[in-house]
């Protein structure tokens, strides 16, 4: 029988019993102590079942990979709607207002070398933000669609009139004479659209995989911002595969939502770290 206990215990309790109530009492001391050892180590066991029942009901459970593109696939259609809903004019403001966070932030004051996209269709309006940073002398890197797979190339322009033409998949893209060998590990900041964004920098594209693949080599070693409106931030998290990338940051015109560092230097940021609390 076993009882919980070890040689040199059994041995202590049976001296005392011995010493302070005689043998005679010993088989009944011996069968009482078995007996609460028993429903102690029952209720433990109890215990422990309940505990790692809660603790399986606590763990996030796997979802099956196409549930998960289905559910993106919604969320894509549902994010395209409302960003396309902003009347031009209203994008416009939006979008000054949006790359104005953006030109104040202390990562992209301080860098020299930024990738930014050149917006198309609803997105967030960064033509006249890449102007204004030319002029300032920051080295402007745009990517590009290159050929052979899902994989993003990129290149430096200097005028934004000149050195960019419409790419074969309709993209605004560096021409392609400027399209020489560029390393990533020369970037500083790296600007990204996207169709959705959540409150912990999850990140939805249009599905094609080209930002994720490009960006799972510079994770955690490059700041990486989302530009978006309000209207594409979504309060429930971003369902997640494991070749998505997150953002590092988030920015919409009320500010910086996501991943706020505490030398933030601006009031709008401040107060974006409250919508994201």
């Amino acid at each position: 029988m076993n009882t919980g206990f070890g040689f040199s215990e059994i041995l202590l309790i049976v001296t005392v019993i011995v010493i302070f109530f005689g043998s005679k009492e010993l088989p009944v001391f011996l069968r009482e102590i078995a007996k609460f050892t028993a429903k102690v180590r029952r209720y433990s066991d109890r215990i422990k079942r309940e505990i790692d029942d809660v603790t399986r009901s606590l763990e996030p459970q796997p979802v099956p990979f196409a549930e998960q593109r289905e559910k993106k696939k919604e969320l894509r259609a549902y994010y395209l709607a409302a960003r396309k809903k902003l009347d031009d004019a209203l994008r416009v403001e939006k979008s000054a207002t949006i790359t104005d966070h953006l030109c104040k932030f202390d990562k992209v004051k301080n860098a020299t070398m930024i990738m930014l996209y050149i917006n198309m269709g609803a997105e967030v309006i960064t033509r006249t933000v890449i102007t204004s940073l030319l002029k300032e002398g920051k080295r402007i890197i745009v990517p590009y669609c290159a050929s052979g797979g899902n994989n993003l190339g990129i290149a430096e322009i200097k005028d934004l009139e000149n050195d960019i033409i419409i790419g074969e998949h309709g993209v605004p893209e560096p021409n392609e004479g400027l399209r020489t060998s560029f390393f990533k590990s020369d970037l500083q900041v790296i600007v990204c659209p996207g169709v959705a964004f959540d409150r912990q920098g999850g990140r939805l594209g249009r599905g094609k995989g080209y930002y994720d693949s490009f960006l799972h080599e510079v994770r955690g070693k490059i700041p990486i911002i989302g530009l978006a409106y309000d209207c594409q931030v979504m309060e429930e998290n971003m369902p997640f595969e494991y070749h998505d990338v997150s953002m590092d940051h988030v920015i919409t015109e009320s500010g910086i939502i996501v991943g706020v560092p505490e030398s933030a230097s601006t009031t709008e940021s401040t107060e974006g770290a409250k919508l994201a609390g």
